[in-house]
């Protein structure tokens, strides 16, 4: 025999060993673990009406304790299938319930517009024109110039008014001052690019040489557009100063007020240029020959068509 140990066991050990009663280890008795109670929950009176439906599942005892049981929630309610609800067919809309509204709305703003356009829109300005284009003054005379526009309505404009030479001529909105000798030209010019002139000769006050024509004359005839009026049709009268201006009085209260210009002597008449207070300019025509058949004798000449014959 051997030990434990691959030994041999000597022969006297043998026989003790063989007499002694062998040792047998008590019998432990076997472990049972207690069966755990099956768990119920309590079962809550608001899922009552799902107990009998979804009756308890099994319970299994060797999860019990780890994993306890959870509780158990009632089922969602079913909600009843959708169903679109069927389309109800589209009524017909009327073509004249859209094609009116829009004719009504389009003549309306035609109707706008053409009020803009004839009442409310600025009209500019196409052209401009001064009322004279030739003037002659004698220095310290004031004389006013007028403008007219084409179209005649038109407006949202601005007009500036120019001279070439203040020193001969000054402008002030339409008044003009005699200044100085010389010649210049007043410039009328609107904002939107238009212009118009008017030129401007200026002589010295004339003084009266030859003394003859001062005084108070009388109407002795008149060619008026070339037809000759008598001395009993018309009722004209004419003062002459010696300060270099005068007057021609008409028999329907108007008066002709006129500035001396110059004067020139020429084949025994002279002749005495002057300017009216409208802006015309005339000539008297002064028969100074004593051997003429005229001596005397004053006419007012306007052009060739027009004259004024006056005696004293």
């Amino acid at each position: 025999m051997e030990n434990e140990n691959g030994m041999p066991i000597p022969e006297k050990e043998q026989q003790i060993a063989q007499q002694m009663p062998q040792y047998q280890p008590p019998v432990q008795p076997q472990y049972q673990q207690p069966i755990q109670p099956q768990y119920q929950p309590p079962v809550q009176p608001q899922y009552q009406q799902y107990a009998q439906q979804y009756p308890q599942q099994p319970q299994y005892p060797q999860y019990a304790q780890q994993y306890p049981q959870q509780p158990q929630y009632p089922q969602q309610p079913q909600y009843p299938q959708y169903a679109p609800q069927p389309q109800q067919p589209k009524k017909k809309v009327a073509a004249w319930k859209i094609i009116v509204p829009i004719v009504a709305g389009v003549l309306v703003l035609a109707i706008l517009a053409g009020v803009y356009f004839l009442f409310l829109r600025a009209k500019p300005a196409e052209s401009i024109a001064l009322n004279e284009t030739e003037l002659y003054m004698s220095t310290g005379n004031v004389h006013s110039l007028c403008y007219a526009v084409t179209p005649p309505d038109a407006d949202g404009f601005t007009c500036s008014w120019t001279s070439s030479d203040p020193t001969v001529a000054t402008v002030d909105n339409g008044d003009i001052t005699a200044v100085g000798a010389g010649e210049c030209i007043i410039t009328l010019t609107t904002d939107n690019g238009l212009s118009a002139t008017c030129t401007v000769t200026v002589e010295e006050p004339f003084v009266l040489e030859n003394m003859q024509i001062t005084g108070y004359w009388e109407f002795d005839g008149a060619y008026v557009d070339d037809e000759y009026i008598d001395v009993d049709e018309a009722d004209i009268t004419m003062n002459v100063y010696t300060d270099g201006t005068g007057a021609v009085n008409f028999e329907d209260g108007d008066c002709n007020e006129f500035t001396w210009a110059y004067s020139y002597a020429e084949d025994g008449m002279t002749y005495y240029d002057v300017l009216m207070d409208d802006g015309t300019a005339c000539e008297f025509q002064y028969y100074s020959d004593p051997e003429g058949e005229y001596y005397g004798d004053l006419t007012l000449y306007v052009d060739y068509e027009n004259m004024i014959f006056f005696t004293n």
